[in-house]
């Protein structure tokens, strides 16, 4: 896992992802300031649920704004010439009622620099209204500018 130890940078801290609550069927929950992942290469997501959620219940996409169909984030390994874009990813495993879950996006191989804002939409695919308690981000991977 990629970390910032070692690169005279402190751990960038966890941050309210700025939205949880419950939500309805195909509602949504996107972080309403971006991240700005300009320095570094990967970002953690912490998920705090307050209901159970199948695999299939949340389906994520990574954007560099909140709305439109053509503002997906690749990540990319030139070395490899290989690319991963994350539209409407389903989780790998279920989550549990009360169980912290953390999601990793980026990281070597795959790099995202250079993207000054990301939103992360997350949406809830069940037929009920499910809880999310509490979501946090922190970024990964610092890289000094220059």
């Amino acid at each position: 896992m990629v970390s910032n130890l070692g690169r005279n940078v402190a751990p960038d801290q966890w941050r309210d992802f700025g939205s949880s609550g419950s939500k309805a069927q195909d509602a949504s929950w996107v972080n309403p300031t971006a991240i700005d992942m300009t320095q570094y290469e990967s970002l953690l997501i912490e998920l705090e649920p307050g209901d159970a959620f199948a695999a299939s219940d949340i389906e994520i996409t990574l954007l560099t704004v909140t709305t439109g169909d053509k503002a997906y984030v690749q990540w990319g390994d030139i070395t490899l010439q290989d690319m991963k874009v994350f539209v409407n990813e389903q989780l790998q495993q279920a989550l549990g009622d009360g169980v912290k879950n953390i999601l990793y996006f980026g990281g070597p191989p795959l790099s995202l620099l250079g993207i000054d804002a990301l939103f992360v939409k997350m949406v809830q695919k069940n037929a009920s209204a499910k809880e999310m308690d509490g979501i946090r981000y922190r970024r990964a991977g610092f890289k000094p500018s220059g």
